[in-house]
């Protein structure tokens, strides 16, 4: 992203001709600084982030042979639970998927 403040800069109302304005670049000059002190080049890897920890609920399944799902064996007929982000097979006590980490909810 590209700076639209200078950097290390506190603007004035003497800056602008209108009022309010000095305070809007200020805040904009925040986001920047962080942004930066961040790595950040958007507002991408933020959104990613938060979508992660939203709780999706999981594909629940009916096994029709064992399956190896974490340490576990589940038998062939045993309900079973797949990752909504990535479709990996998850155990139901699990809050994240171990595959791609998102977050799983509803109920289990």
């Amino acid at each position: 992203m590209e700076r639209l403040t200078t950097k290390n800069y506190t603007y004035h109302e003497l800056d602008f001709m209108e009022g309010g304005v000095a305070d809007c670049f200020n805040k904009l000059a925040e986001y920047e600084n962080l942004m930066e002190e961040y790595g950040l080049k958007d507002l991408t890897e933020i959104e990613n982030a938060v979508q992660k920890q939203t709780p999706k609920q999981p594909e629940i399944l009916r096994c029709n042979e064992d399956i190896r799902i974490g340490r576990g064996v589940w038998k062939a007929g045993t309900s079973v639970m797949k990752c909504g982000s990535c479709g990996e097979w998850i155990v139901p006590h699990w809050k994240y998927c171990s595959e791609c980490g998102q977050r799983i909810g509803g109920s289990q």
